[in-house]
């Protein structure tokens, strides 16, 4: 099983779309015939914090869930929310997905 763990941080102001955008993503997620599990949760003392874990089946779970289309649309709403995001994979041997996490989810320069 392959799991991958991330913080996001949002502009307060963009919180509450970025929680409905999120609502249709982990949703879509949820159905990927690799995906063990998706949760998304907010912090209590800094509602504009979220924990996202992901867990996969295999590597070739991980990256069919990759090259759907709506990765492309987390990407750029990443930007329009001002999306912090930094993660880790826990679980076999993933060079591949780390390289990915560093260059698609990496913080958009400002």
């Amino acid at each position: 099983m392959i799991m991958v763990h991330a913080s996001l941080r949002v502009r307060e102001e963009h919180r509450n779309e970025f929680v409905q955008f999120m609502k249709r993503y982990v949703s879509r997620t949820r159905t990927e015939p690799g995906n063990v599990g998706f949760e998304l949760t907010a912090h209590l003392d800094e509602p504009a914090t979220f924990t996202m874990v992901e867990c996969w089946r295999d590597e070739d779970a991980v990256r069919d869930h990759f090259a759907q289309d709506y990765i492309a649309e987390f990407r750029t709403h990443r930007d329009r929310f001002d999306l912090t995001i930094t993660g880790t994979v826990i679980g076999g041997p993933m060079e591949p997905l780390q390289e990915w996490l560093r260059h698609v989810l990496a913080t958009p320069a400002h």
